[in-house]
């Protein structure tokens, strides 16, 4: 029944691409164009998580109908119908969820390299220095040195490159300058 029904409803939404704006709903959305329905699927898809995260079952199934018909416009209107849609799901039928999402994630030969990739890069914010030195973190425990360790030694997981080069006294400050390059000149 349930092929059936979308079966229905796609052959409906396609006589509606010539009817008159005026006499049908979704003969206006056509009308308006690929713009104005993807804007009501976004809006559907909205009200949808609203339901769902209100908890209340009618509510939920309404929006996803709402949500599923404005989904059927917008795949009548790009000449696709619900068959491809189904389709699709069959061919996804009994394989992994995780395996489906990296097939599509990762180009042919990346998967394999990332294979060996147990974690990710993490990204560690450096400190902003002021043209004192200070980080302005209340707990440096040498402000005005402009770095951590006072010894001179660069902590390169600290410091960026223009910090580490003023920590080493290689950067003379200019106003609205950077000083200077990654060869250790200075601009002009």
């Amino acid at each position: 029944m349930s092929n059936e029904i979308l079966r229905e409803l796609a052959a409906t939404l396609e006589a509606r691409k010539h009817a008159d704006p005026d006499s049908s709903y979704v003969a206006r959305l056509y009308a308006k164009g690929l713009d104005a329905i993807l804007k009501k699927v976004g809006e559907e898809a909205a009200e949808t998580l609203l339901a769902a995260k209100n908890g209340e079952p009618e509510p939920l199934v309404r929006e996803t109908a709402d949500l599923w018909f404005h989904t059927l416009v917008m795949l009548a209107h790009q000449g696709l119908g619900p068959d491809a849609v189904l389709n699709e799901l069959h061919r996804r039928f009994g394989t992994s969820g995780l395996a489906e999402k990296a097939a599509r994630a990762a180009p042919a030969g990346t998967r394999d390299r990332l294979r060996g990739c147990s974690r990710k890069r993490q990204f560690r914010p450096r400190p902003r220095m002021d043209r004192a030195g200070n980080s302005g973190r209340p707990d440096d425990p040498f402000p005005g040195s402009g770095h951590p360790s006072h010894d001179g030694e660069i902590d390169d997981q600290k410091f960026s490159p223009g910090a580490a080069a003023h920590a080493r006294g290689r950067q003379r400050h200019r106003p609205g300058r950077r000083g200077v390059d990654r060869e250790g000149r200075q601009r002009l």
